[in-house]
């Protein structure tokens, strides 16, 4: 029950993820490869 929860709220970690990521790096190509692998190793 703890993962479907986390994958829930990961949606909240993703927009201040979002927003860290591009103020690191104006690189979108190489902030969409990270936000991918980022929601893949959350939700798998």
């Amino acid at each position: 029950m703890d993962k479907p929860k986390f994958c829930g709220s990961s949606h909240v970690l993703r927009l201040f993820w979002i927003i860290y990521v591009i103020s690191q790096t104006q690189a979108r190509e190489n902030f969409l490869k990270v936000l991918s692998s980022y929601n893949f190793k959350i939700c798998s």
